[in-house]
């Protein structure tokens, strides 16, 4: 039956607490990977008191805060354990158990990543279970691609403000993107050809046609993946943002080597055009419907057809070295122990 207005409350106070957990999670896993679980970001410690603070909720105490990160950092799959939690805390509080009964019996998240892609690539003439067992057998052999789809995962709840299981079930940018993360493995095992035939139904399925032989970085983030196309030879850094209907694209004049080169932390506003073998530097922001064909130097924004630099950005590392205090030398690069 449905919960109890007291469940359904510590329910909902779990889940608000536990955003402040999957923040620092993405910021620790992008920054200092798995092995570096300990540590925290500055910024959060002002929600971490507040969380401290509201220790009960209707009639029943609500378990620390401390305890709930103690078993994150316990865990031996720590993205896991809080998708299982997330599920069970929306649960109670939408009565929704189908929604998340994925989630909720499978043994791990690759599990679940791939239980829900499967389904709508599925074809005639290649069935969701072939496809389960293709998926499966890339992650057992390349045991780094369950951290890559975690970071994608976590860029997706961040950048989205989604709980991690919210953007696995709604988000088809994140879709495209894990299902470009299987078939990007495929190419690079030499299955090339079974790659193609996952691409195409990318970009049947969740319109984003990225070639199988480009390369992506780390915490990739498609919003809404309509109209995405990534060309063969583009490379795209850690931490990349992406509206709808960008293009990665060749000149049609260039052969081998002849899309973008992209660093860490772009954004890329709806429409977006980078056209050629340019370089887009880090940290830069492309507005929307602009098209870019000269390279766009290091945290600077551009916009126009042509796209020409309308603003120079504040450089994280320059903050820091001028005040160690300020927001982005906070977030970026200051750890403190996080208990």
């Amino acid at each position: 039956g449905a919960p109890q207005l007291s469940e359904t409350r510590g329910a909902a106070m779990f889940v608000s607490r536990w955003r402040v957990v999957w923040r620092w999670l993405l910021v620790s896993l992008c920054f200092c990977r798995l092995h570096c679980f300990r540590q925290v970001r500055r910024p959060l410690r002002t929600e971490l008191v507040t969380c401290r603070a509201r220790e009960k909720c209707g009639d029943e105490e609500v378990p620390s805060f401390e305890a709930l990160v103690h078993k994150l950092i316990a865990a031996e799959d720590p993205v896991w354990e809080l998708m299982q939690f997330e599920s069970a805390a929306l649960d109670a509080v939408e009565d929704s158990k189908d929604v998340f009964a994925d989630i909720l019996t499978a043994r791990n998240k690759e599990d679940v990543l791939i239980r829900r892609i499967v389904r709508d690539l599925e074809t005639p003439f290649l069935s969701a279970t072939q496809l389960q067992i293709i998926f499966q057998d890339l992650v057992v052999c390349n045991p780094k691609l369950s951290e890559i789809l975690a970071l994608d995962l976590l860029a997706t709840a961040l950048c989205a403000d989604y709980h991690i299981v919210e953007g696995l079930d709604v988000s088809k940018g994140l879709h495209a993107v894990i299902t470009f993360r299987f078939y990007h493995e495929l190419q690079t095992i030499g299955k090339g050809c079974l790659a193609r035939f996952l691409q195409s139904q990318n970009s049947e399925v969740f319109m984003a046609d990225i070639h199988p032989a480009a390369r992506i970085g780390n915490s990739f983030f498609v919003g809404f993946a309509s109209g995405i196309v990534i060309g063969e030879t583009a490379v795209v850094g850690d931490g990349v943002s992406m509206a709808h209907f960008v293009t990665l694209g060749g000149n049609g004049k260039d052969v081998g080597d002849r899309h973008p080169k992209v660093a860490d932390g772009v954004v890329f506003g709806a429409g977006a055009q980078i056209i050629g073998n340019i370089k887009v530097g880090q940290g830069s922001v492309v507005t929307a419907k602009s098209v870019v064909v000269k390279p766009v130097p290091p945290f600077s924004k551009v916009a126009g057809v042509p796209a020409k630099v309308v603003a120079a950005l504040s450089s994280p590392l320059k903050d820091k070295s001028e005040n160690p205090e300020s927001e982005e030398g906070r977030v970026y690069y200051q750890h403190q122990p996080m208990l």
